[in-house]
Order: structure tokens, then sequence, then C-alpha cells
């Protein structure tokens, strides 16, 4: 199986046997899991874009998609971020492979309308503080924080 996004899977209190797994998202190994390395990405764009549009600046589109897509670190100990899964698929197959050209729209719809679910949680607890952080995130390009290992709305949330 494998699981994209940040849908919190709880390891108890489940009735299956599904709460025997065990919980590696805070391991350095395992960074990468959950999207695709900088390797992955260019394979998959060397079998697709660069092999039907062989006259356009791989570079240059290299770095658009660096620049959209990557970013994820689950472990600030791992050596590389990691990039969106289902954005860079996302890319791939809008591309117009006929003109060469990349897609208007560099963001998935569906992909998209989770920013309102998201926008929800800043009204959880101190909304104040949550604007203030996600301010520090729009100036320095990234915010340091714990990965919980509990998803409960009754907490209120912090950046640690």
């Amino acid at each position: 199986m494998f699981i994209t996004g940040v849908t919190p899977i709880t390891l108890d209190s489940l009735s299956s046997g599904f709460n025997i797994i065990k919980h590696i998202t805070h391991k350095k190994e395992f960074n990468a899991l959950a999207g695709f390395t900088d390797e992955e990405v260019q394979y998959s764009l060397t079998q697709s874009i660069f092999k039907k549009c062989p006259d356009i600046d791989k570079e240059a589109l290299l770095e658009k998609v660096k620049i959209w897509y990557n970013g994820y670190l689950f472990k600030e100990e791992a050596e590389e971020r990691i990039y969106n899964s289902t954005l860079v698929n996302y890319f791939i197959t809008e591309y117009n492979f006929n003109k060469c050209i990349m897609p208007n729209k560099m963001l998935d719809s569906n992909v998209a309308s989770d920013y309102k679910a998201i926008m929800k949680l800043f009204n959880i607890g101190d909304s104040d503080r949550n604007y203030e952080i996600l301010q520090e995130l729009i100036q320095n390009n990234s915010v340091t924080g714990e990965l919980k290992d509990r998803y409960d709305l009754k907490m209120i949330p912090s950046k640690t």
C-alpha cells in the first residue's frame, strides 16, 4: 500500500488488525516514502516529456517542476527534500506533448480543493497565532515544527 498526503491514520482505537502497524513517519530512512526524489522525477520526465520533446530546455523545465512541486521534508535530518508525487504525475499527464509546452494550470484542482479544509484548521485554537505561522511560512518559505503522533482537533495547534 502507498499512501500520500496528510490524512491522519490512528494507530489505536481501531477494531481491525490495522492497529498493529509500525509508525515510521519520523524515521529519516523513510523520508522519501510519500513522494518522489530528484532522481525519480528526472527519470519520469526523461521517459515521458523529454522523450517526446527532445528539443526543449530540460534544465529550465526541471527547475520549474522543482519550484512548484519540491520541498517536502518529513525529518529535518533527511538529506533530500521530496516532490509531491500527485502533482508531478498531474504535470506529466497535463503536459502538451503536441506543442511541447507546459500546462496553463500547474496545480491539480482536485488538490487545490483541499486548501479550503486547511483554511478551516486556522480557526481551531488560537487563530491569530495560526496566521502568524502562515505569515512566517510565506516570508521565509519554510516553517519548522514537530510532527505529532496523534491528530486531535481538541488540541490547540502550535509550531511545536
